[in-house]
């Protein structure tokens, strides 16, 4: 996305053979001073107008640096067979490694779909393309407010996007109820399971933790649409959300599959998601002692081992001489998250000590204020 950003702006329309020369130079360059791969949010503008053709052309550009491809595919509710499908091309037409990141499905009629999209990603690795996945344990994801928007409007840039969302909301709304060709949130999890996670303004902190049907109520709209374009205008687009729409028994089946590995993709601002101060004690606690779907070893190595060799991390994810020493000394008894949706800057419960290059920064379960990480650029 920055890279399409960087080259061809905010333009809603296929890339032209020069634009896609220009943005595959710009990623061998980023390969050469270190990045690891190339990522895509496939439903947030830019990346959401780039065509199958124009990603794979990028993507090999990285591949032949060794780069992964990590993506929020294009849709996880009603079309995400046609989205896993589209991640499984990428792979296997640019030669590139890809990993599905956050896999999950949205929306209470695609609950249970867990099975088959797992199957048809087995069916692509049994076939040698390199597609995982990556995960967090929860039933709620948490993003920017205006991803509710159709991406077509946010063509136009910031300001002309706050100007639609003052001066022709009748014809968003109608796009909002009519159209599902792109992660249409207002239908597939519904403005009363979307909550304010954060705002910019002193004057709408009473919003955060309220859902926009909430909202809506309090300010006398009948229509909740209008309480999240009201919000979007005033903050100036800067409002984080926290929606629920996902099902414990996918995500139980989604955390087995062997090539699953664990992230927290934590935004920080305001009243952020649980996940961002509590991803790992969850799983080690809930999912590892109290359920048993996963064994405390099999857990730790999607939690290290596995996205280390993912992004080729050469002295990362094992205890072994001559690695890094970052270690982690909990207490399998005892680990467990603490935090919840409304109160979730609440540190876990069982991490005794934490070392980052073999200098602690949590002792005796207190943080020592030591900063010894460095960028990695090998």
């Amino acid at each position: 996305g920055t890279v399409r950003l960087s080259v061809m702006g905010m333009a809603d329309r296929p890339a032209e053979d020069h634009e896609i020369r220009a943005m595959r130079d710009l990623v061998a360059r980023c390969m050469d001073e270190g990045a690891r791969g190339i990522s895509a949010g496939l439903i947030y503008p830019p990346s959401r107008y780039q065509s199958l053709e124009e990603t794979v052309a990028v993507a090999k550009a990285a591949a032949v640096h060794g780069g992964i491809y990590d993506v929020h595919m294009r849709n996880e509710a009603d079309a995400i067979a046609e989205s896993v499908e589209e991640v499984i091309a990428i792979s296997e037409r640019s030669g590139i490694p890809a990993m599905i990141t956050h896999f999950k499905i949205r929306g209470k009629k695609n609950w249970g779909r867990s099975a088959a999209l797992i199957r048809r990603i087995d069916e692509a690795r049994a076939a040698g393309i390199d597609v995982t996945m990556a995960q967090y344990p929860y039933t709620a994801g948490s993003t920017f407010l205006h991803v509710v928007i159709p991406p077509w409007y946010h063509s136009r840039g910031v300001d002309g996007l706050l100007r639609a969302l003052r001066e022709e909301r009748g014809a968003i709304k109608h796009d909002l109820d009519t159209r599902m060709d792109w992660e249409n949130f207002s239908q597939s999890v519904g403005w009363e399971k979307i909550f304010v996670s954060s705002v910019v303004s002193e004057a709408n902190q009473p919003c955060v933790g309220k859902s926009i049907s909430q909202i809506a109520a309090e300010r006398g709209h009948a229509d909740p649409a209008d309480a999240a374009f009201d919000l979007l205008v005033e903050e100036q687009l800067a409002v984080g959300m926290i929606s629920f729409g996902l099902d414990e028994a996918d995500i139980t089946a989604i955390m087995r599959h062997p090539a699953v590995s664990f992230i927290t993709d934590g935004l920080m601002s305001g009243r952020p998601h649980p996940r961002a101060y509590a991803t790992y004690p969850r799983i080690l606690g809930r999912y590892v002692r109290e359920q048993g779907v996963l064994s405390l070893e099999e857990a730790v190595r999607k939690m290290t081992s596995l996205p280390a060799r993912k992004i080729r991390l050469r002295n990362k994810g094992v205890i072994a001489e001559g690695y890094d020493a970052d270690l982690v000394v909990f207490d399998p008894d005892t680990v467990i998250d603490k935090n919840s949706y409304d109160d979730p800057r609440v540190h876990p419960a069982g991490i005794a000590h934490v070392l980052v290059n073999g200098v602690f920064v949590v002792e005796d379960a207190a943080l020592t204020g030591a900063r010894p990480g460095r960028v990695i650029r090998d």
